[in-house]
């Protein structure tokens, strides 16, 4: 793990959760949020949690505006990564889309990574084609190779240890075929004996998937 991780992958793959918990897992004291595509699952709307594990989230220029759906990102986003020797997580947007912010960054100057996050559940990132075809246009967008593969799939809270290991075999093909490795594999209450997975391992807490639906009853309610 480099000082600057970027975090990417295809929309709804799970990549936010993932920044969140690289974070309060690996202690991590900065956060970025790069996410000016999704409004609704973004790691800065759990700032309360990241806060109470000492984790600074770093976004828009409007602190107050969690779910603003507009490209204001904060200079401090970049000072930080051009003047801090801390490590830091950037939560990047989803797909190709998203990953054209990394292009502001000096990366080729830098100890960055670039972990592209995979969920084999989701349609477009199900066989080895379809999620190479999707690294090479993220790759294309941020002007950055992908470092480092995440195995991040599940189906929430049914996620059975045959879900972990059919996406493991999915992704191993891609790592070979790239020479790329699995540098994580998320995991759930469910595989956590598991010793067999690649990369090593976390244990994803679903910090944005329940303040998302808490807050979709709340407006509801209204």
């Amino acid at each position: 793990m480099k000082q600057i991780i970027f975090v990417v992958g295809h929309y709804g793959s799970g990549k936010s959760e993932v920044a969140v918990n690289l974070a309060i897992h690996y202690q991590i004291p900065y956060l970025c949020d790069l996410d000016v595509i999704n409004p609704y699952f973004r790691s800065r709307s759990v700032n309360h949690v990241l806060q109470q594990h000492h984790v600074q989230v770093i976004s828009s220029i409007e602190p107050q505006a969690i779910y603003l759906d507009m490209p204001l990102l904060s200079q401090e986003i970049y000072d930080l990564f051009n003047q801090s020797t801390k490590r830091v997580i950037y939560d990047v947007g989803g797909s190709d889309l998203g990953a054209k912010v990394i292009r502001q960054f000096d990366v080729q100057n830098k100890p960055c990574d670039l972990w592209f996050v995979i969920n084999t559940f989701r349609e477009q990132t199900d066989t080895p084609d379809k999620i190479i075809n999707e690294i090479n246009k993220i790759q294309n967008a941020a002007n950055m190779i992908v470092t480092g593969l995440v195995n991040n799939s599940n189906l929430l809270d049914d996620t059975i240890l045959a879900d972990v290991d059919n996406g493991q075999a999915i992704i191993n093909i891609v790592a070979q075929k790239l020479n790329i490795p699995v540098v994580l594999t998320t995991i759930s209450k469910n595989t956590v004996n598991h010793e067999q997975f690649l990369g090593n391992k976390l244990i994803l807490q679903m910090y944005l998937h329940n303040h998302t639906y808490i807050q979709k009853g709340v407006n509801d309610a209204k």
